[in-house]
Formats: structure tokens, sequence, C-alpha cells
């Protein structure tokens, strides 16, 4: 293979993962758009959205300055203008963990 060739397929390789991070960006932006409108998430969803581990968002409980919870039998569900009020509150600066 020549010099050039090996740019050449560098380049394309290059333009390739910059498309699929665009792509996958996208997607997760329309996924999260339609996610919501209403509805709500898992504990475990909660945690993943907002990058912490289990243990921080039940330490967050024990203090409460976690999220607004719903019990739906014993299922634990965190609607998304939950997650919202939270953040805001958290964005404000009140009590931290």
């Amino acid at each position: 293979m020549t010099m050039q060739c090996a740019r050449d397929l560098t380049r394309a390789t290059q333009v390739i993962r910059e498309v699929s991070m665009t792509l996958l960006r996208e997607e997760r932006q329309r996924v999260r758009a339609t996610d919501e409108v209403g509805g709500s998430m898992s504990i475990d969803s909660f945690c993943r959205r907002n990058e912490i581990s289990r243990s921080f968002f039940y330490r967050m409980r024990r203090l409460n300055i976690g999220p607004a919870e719903m019990k739906l039998g014993s299922i634990i569900r965190i609607s998304y203008s939950a997650e919202a009020a939270w953040l805001k509150k958290r964005a404000r600066g009140t009590k931290t963990a």
C-alpha cells in the first residue's frame, strides 16, 4: 500500500468515526426528548443518566437531598420532572452530599 493510500484510509476511518459519533449523539438526544414528554425512570436509569453510583443515590436519599420518588407497588420510579427539579436545585448550590 502506498503512503497516500494509507493516509486516505486513515482519513476515511476518522470521517466514519466522526459521523458515527454524531449520529449516536443525535439518536440519544431524540430518545431522551421522546422519553421526557412524560413518564418516569428506574433508579438505575436515573443513576446512569446522571452519572452517579447507586450507593451515592441511596446516600442522597438518606440525607434527604435526592430526587422525589414515586412508589408503584414495590417499584420505585423517578419522574422526569422530578429529575429536572432535582437538577435545578443542585445547580443552585443548596445542600451538597
